[in-house]
């Protein structure tokens, strides 16, 4: 009867289709309003953010991994940190750190505070690039699946990109390294031309948080309801 869109191209696109569609925000506002716009960025700190299921790590981390491994080899100082939704992700992930010689600090749960405090990152696709976008972290995006599931999502993609900053943007804001573009090396050369200019990062930053704007006015939880309710009683649900 009614959709609740949290993003406002999706009202056009279902009221296209005859249904009444309402744009009522998305929760991460909510979640993140305290630290958009208060960030303090470490130049020296990069985020390497593989997402929260162990299967995503096992694909993606290895290649965020080998890329701080080749910008350590130009830029000695530089340190990196990740993020894990829980413990035992954790310690594998600094397992694979060992393995690859990489010194990366891994804690768990603290992904917004090191969005908010690292000089640029490598995210995985998913809800991490919104938040990062929302927090005004200089990102690319990095992502990796089994080869037949690529296959089959390309050919049911009828958008040009992953990331939600660049369908939101319209264009390339930030860089997508998807599959067999998703290597050490290019990545590396991605966070190091992010690290080096913080003129790039800076614009980057005010680009990503003005595509994000629409999403930033807090009460979307409230606006969902009374859309709900709303709905409810004109069709006779509801008392």
């Amino acid at each position: 009867d009614r959709i609740l869109c949290l993003f406002p191209f999706e009202v056009d696109l279902y009221r296209g289709s005859g249904i009444d569609a309402r744009f009522v925000g998305h929760p991460v506002a909510e979640k993140l309003a305290e630290l958009r716009g208060k960030s303090l960025r470490d130049e020296q700190l990069v985020a390497l953010l593989p997402g929260s299921r162990q299967r995503e790590i096992e694909k993606i981390f290895p290649v965020m991994l080998g890329a701080a491994a080749e910008m350590t080899k130009l830029k000695p100082g530089l340190r990196f940190a990740s993020a894990a939704s829980g413990e035992k992700l954790a310690e594998r992930m600094r397992e694979m750190a060992s393995e690859i010689g990489v010194e990366c600090r891994i804690d768990v749960g603290n992904a917004p505070e090191l969005m908010a405090s690292a000089c640029c990152a490598a995210v995985a696709s998913g809800t991490a690039t919104l938040e990062a976008a929302f927090l005004g972290l200089p990102y690319c995006i990095v992502y990796r699946v089994a080869w037949p599931t690529y296959y089959l999502a390309r050919a049911l993609m009828a958008v040009d990109y992953l990331g939600m900053a660049n369908l939101l943007a319209g264009r390339e804001l930030v860089r997508e390294f998807l599959q067999g573009d998703a290597v050490a090396t290019t990545v590396a050369a991605e966070l190091l031309r992010l690290n080096q200019s913080r003129e790039e990062r800076e614009l980057l930053s005010r680009e990503l948080q003005e595509v994000t704007a629409p999403l930033a006015e807090l009460g979307a939880y409230k606006r969902a309801a009374a859309a709900t309710l709303e709905e409810g009683a004109s069709s006779g649900k509801l008392p």
